[in-house]
């Protein structure tokens, strides 16, 4: 077969082109994926550079993150004890919460956005720092104060005070013989329309016997008590209370466990237990004296709850100079307690304790109110001297109820109640005015015109226009000073 020349060399020049294009498509694809690896080696080496600056600015802000939630928490641990005061602890509960959360959030930001990797855990951790936020000023408030042994809610009080009275269910027998009870029979014989009790404790000393005599006297409210030493303790013969008293188990149980009770005829028998009783103080002299102790509120608040009415005062007197800012309400709910218990009859106690409870009582304070009300009430009705600071507050809060009362006494002693006259200002006019018309007294009438010079209005100008013509020289020319002053008021 003859083989054209020509078409040889023609398929010869072709080969060389194919086999050219071939290596300029390889070159180009190898180009590409080299620019691809160098683009990619370039990104890979920013993002790296990237993550190491990450990392360091990210440490620091976890750091600072960190160390303001633990200032945080620690700024409210350390208010919640009664051996610091810090302004936080000084403020509501809505306050230190909205400064809790706010330092929370905060920290919690910064530890979210401090890392690119473990996203999940660092969320986890903002969350519960945002959730403690909320409940830090809560979370370390603990109750130092021990409940008296009588407290009850309200609710049950209510239905132990409608229903009769029932002995204990578990009670092995009276203790007591008819011999024993000879001396509690014939003191109800002599007044039977009085109401009489019989309280047999076992286990007593002088000094107890002494404390708890005092204690149901003034507990019952009864003319006194007598303490007859019966079979290794003593019998507590109460006489003349004041009326039918109901629950009086639960009353005795702060003594002891009542082991026998026979209320229809007024018949008590107590196992008693000085600890329970808190008989003895617990603390030394250090403690309670020291507000800067740990222990200072709680050890005051145990002297409180006692039966002694010296170291009742006492604890009172310490809580009222020290003026705690830690443990306000339970100082506060402590003190609101033991005013239940009938207290008139221990003047200096009583004074100290309502003295002690307007301390640290919020403002507006309805029982605070109220227990100074009766307070001054009392004192009112004994003719005795008045506590300073229950006037103060009661002019405060009510001062209409305070006029006609502060104006009796003021016109009684003139030079005693000016002060407290003076707080009441105008308000005290119409009263005044009145007592001007009904007095001859030349001494009250010439510190009645110096009142109303000083807070008089045009209602007192009639009055003070009668003594223009009053037959003492002094009255007439004190009430011509008096009108002048009213008239350049007007």
């Amino acid at each position: 077969m003859d083989v054209c020349p020509e078409c040889v060399k023609k398929e010869f020049a072709a080969a060389p082109d194919a086999g050219a294009d071939d290596r300029i498509a390889h070159t180009e694809e190898y180009r590409r994926a080299a620019r691809r690896q160098r683009e990619r080696a370039a990104r890979m080496q920013r993002d790296l550079q990237d993550d190491v600056l990450f990392n360091v600015s990210g440490k620091l802000r976890c750091a600072i993150g960190v160390t303001i939630f633990l200032v945080c928490m620690y700024l409210f641990m350390l208010g919640d004890n009664p051996t610091y005061s810090t302004p936080i602890s000084r403020l509501d509960l809505d306050s230190q919460r909205f400064i809790s959360v706010g330092l929370c959030w905060v920290a919690a930001g910064l530890i979210f956005f401090s890392f690119k990797r473990h996203k999940l855990l660092v969320s986890i951790v903002g969350i519960v720092m945002m959730g403690l936020g909320w409940y830090a000023p809560e979370i370390w408030h603990y109750k130092s104060v021990d409940p008296l042994p009588d407290e009850t809610p309200k609710a049950e009080q209510k239905a132990q005070i409608e229903q009769p009275e029932s002995p204990p269910t578990s009670k092995p027998g009276s203790v007591m013989t008819p011999d024993d009870l000879a001396v509690f029979y014939e003191s109800r014989s002599k007044t039977p329309h009085m109401a009489h009790y019989a309280v047999y404790m076992d286990q007593q000393n002088s000094a107890s016997r002494a404390i708890i005599r005092d204690a149901l006297t003034r507990l019952l409210q009864a003319e006194y008590t007598r303490a007859y030493t019966r079979n290794q303790g003593a019998l507590f013969v109460v006489t003349n209370a004041r009326g039918e008293l109901r629950n009086i188990s639960r009353m005795l149980s702060r003594f002891g466990r009542v082991s026998y009770a026979k209320p229809e005829e007024g018949h008590y028998e107590v196992r008693f237990m000085p600890d329970h009783a808190n008989m003895v103080c617990r603390y030394g002299s250090d403690v309670l004296a020291n507000p800067h102790n740990p222990a200072f509120v709680q050890a005051n608040l145990s002297e409180i709850t006692c039966f002694d009415p010296l170291r009742v005062r006492t604890a009172a007197q310490i809580l009222k100079n020290a003026d705690v800012a830690a443990l306000r309400k339970d100082i506060h709910a402590t003190l609101l307690r033991v005013l239940r218990e009938p207290w008139q009859n221990e003047d200096d106690t009583h004074r100290s304790l309502i003295e002690a409870l307007i301390v640290y009582a919020p403002a507006g304070d309805k029982a605070t109110i109220d227990y100074c009300l009766d307070y001054f009430q009392n004192c009112r009705a004994r003719r005795q001297p008045t506590s300073a600071a229950v006037m103060q507050l009661l002019i405060k809060e009510v001062p209409d109820e305070m006029v006609a009362p502060v104006v009796e006494m003021w016109a009684a002693n003139p030079v005693a109640w000016n002060g407290i006259l003076s707080s009441l200002g105008e308000k005290a006019e119409e009263e005044i005015i009145k007592l001007l018309s009904h007095t001859d007294k030349l001494q009250l009438i010439n510190t009645i015109l110096d009142y109303l010079g000083e807070f008089g209005t045009a209602k007192a100008v009639p009055a003070v226009q009668k003594l223009l013509q009053h037959p003492d020289s002094i009255i007439s020319h004190s009430a011509k000073n008096t009108l002048d002053i009213l008239m350049q008021r007007q």
